[in-house]
């Protein structure tokens, strides 16, 4: 179920923009170009999306986690 609605975000930011909320950084990276991170109603972070998931020190500091899974080996 997880993997046919990534594939219909996918779709759907392929043909028109999407605001996309989300935790799954797999999908954030499949599908996102830009990237804002909100902490406590505050934006604490604006750029790229690939940028941001492949920076293993910010992603940790701003999402507490670390890199997408496939990050490493350069998958989006």
């Amino acid at each position: 179920m997880v993997a046919e609605v990534a594939d219909a975000v996918a779709r759907a930011a392929a043909e028109a923009p999407v605001l996309l909320v989300e935790q799954n950084l797999a999908l954030v990276r499949r599908v996102a170009d830009g990237a804002v991170v909100l902490d406590a109603g505050r934006v604490v972070h604006t750029g790229g999306a690939a940028a941001l998931l492949e920076d293993a020190e910010r992603t940790r500091a701003l999402l507490g986690v670390s890199r997408a899974p496939g990050a490493e080996k350069g998958e989006r």
